[in-house]
């Protein structure tokens, strides 16, 4: 299977030798051919038997094995870090904390998926009214 790794636009992996991992602390990693770390799921805390699920809407979620189909106890799940594709199942997330946002950011061109020129995000603003 030919796998490409495009979440982090500017580091693409796009050999037959990269790899999807979940190592001992729980942290969803994607390391290169030469086993150096491409991406990192930001899971705080560890609980030593962590599982995936891909499912049906497209979200891939990080989960303890005991709660594996509850979204809420999620300890990653990759609809809350977007990167240039929106779902039908998947929400544009906003923080309540200042100046913090996600944003969906498209691709340079089609064949260069480091940063282009579009973003969707929404910015709270504070009601001064």
């Amino acid at each position: 299977m030919f796998f490409s790794w495009c979440s982090i636009g500017d580091t693409p992996i796009s050999h037959k030798n990269g790899v999807l991992r979940i190592e001992v602390d729980d942290k969803l990693v994607v390391r290169n051919g030469n086993n150096s770390l491409v991406w990192s799921s930001s899971v705080l805390g560890s609980s030593n038997n962590a599982a995936t699920k891909l499912f049906d809407t497209g979200n891939f979620v990080l989960s303890r094995d005991d709660s594996i189909g509850d979204l809420n106890r999620a300890l990653w799940q990759n609809f809350n870090e977007p990167t240039d594709t929106f779902l039908s199942e998947m929400r544009v997330p906003v923080s309540s904390k200042g100046g913090e946002h996600r944003a969906y950011r498209s691709w340079k061109s089609s064949n260069d998926p480091s940063p282009g020129n579009y973003i969707l995000a929404l910015i709270l603003m504070e009601d001064t009214g």
